[in-house]
């Protein structure tokens, strides 16, 4: 599991999520976060 700031799920292709299932939530308008998942 690999979970970390990303301005989008999108541009966490790029980053650990790649392989893995990307889940984003909100904890401010401004932000983004991800948590990938086997």
């Amino acid at each position: 599991e690999c979970i970390g700031h990303r301005r989008s799920c999108k541009e966490d292709r790029n980053g650990c999520c790649k392989l893995y299932t990307c889940n984003c939530w909100y904890p401010t308008p401004d932000d983004q976060w991800c948590k990938c998942l086997l």
